[in-house]
C-alpha cells in the first residue's frame, strides 16, 4: 500500500537471495532502532517479514522509538510462497572487496556508511562517506547513473544501507565482510 514500508527481519542471506520488492533489511539487533528510525517515517504503515516468535520483539523495539503503525506481518515461508507463485522477488547483490578490486573499470562509487570519526581514522582510497543514518538526508550527493558499492566496518550497516538505496532506485551492491576484511588483506 501507498505510504507503507516493509521491514524484513530475516538473515542477510535470506534477504539478499529474495525479498518483497521495496523491502528494507532490518534484522532485530543492535542496529535495528537506528536503521528503522532513520529510514521509516512515523506516518508510514509498517509491515514486517518475521517469524511469529520474533514479531513481539520487533514491535516492542518499534514502539520504543515512536513507530507504532505496525499493520501486520508475514513469515519467511510466505515470502517463499509468494516468489514460487510467479511473483517477482528482488535480490541484493553482495560481493567481496577482492571482487570489487578486480573491477578495473572502476565505473562505480564506493560509499562508506560508517560514522565520520571511523572514516577519518582510516578508509578505502576514494571512498565517499555518508553515515548510514544520514542517507535519507544526503541522497543528492550520490550519482544515480552509476553503481554504488556500499561498505562499512563489518557488513551490518552496509547491508541496511544497500537495501535502503535499492528502495530509492539506486543500483547498489553490498561489500561482504566490510572494511574489516580489507584490513585483514593488507
Amino acid at each position: 500500500p501507498e505510504n507503507s514500508v516493509i521491514l524484513d527481519t530475516r538473515s542477510w542471506e535470506d534477504f539478499a537471495q529474495g525479498h518483497l520488492p521495496g523491502s528494507l533489511y532490518a534484522p532485530v539487533n543492535n542496529y535495528f532502532p537506528s536503521v528503522v528510525g532513520s529510514y521509516v517515517q512515523p506516518e508510514q504503515a509498517i509491515y514486517l517479514v518475521a517469524e511469529p516468535g520474533g514479531v513481539k520483539d520487533a514491535v516492542a523495539n518499534l514502539v520504543r522509538i515512536g513507530l507504532d503503525k505496525v499493520e501486520g506481518y508475514i513469515t519467511s515461508e510466505m515470502v517463499k510462497v509468494y516468489g514460487s507463485g510467479g511473483e517477482k522477488l528482488e535480490s541484493t547483490h553482495s560481493i567481496s572487496i577482492e571482487e570489487m578490486e578486480k573491477d578495473v573499470t572502476r565505473n562505480w562509487t564506493l560509499l562508506d556508511v560508517r560514522h565520520q570519526s571511523e572514516y577519518d581514522e582510516e578508509h578505502y582510497p576514494g571512498a565517499v562517506n555518508i553515515a548510514y543514518a544520514n542517507l535519507p538526508h544526503q541522497l543528492e550527493w550520490l550519482p544515480k547513473n552509476r553503481p554504488i558499492m556500499v561498505i562499512c566496518r563489518t557488513s551490518n550497516r552496509s547491508a541496511a544501507a544497500t537495501a535502503y538505496l535499492q528502495k530509492q532506485g539506486y543500483k547498489a551492491t553490498h561489500i561482504a565482510g566490510g572494511y574489516q576484511s580489507w584490513q585483514l588483506q593488507a
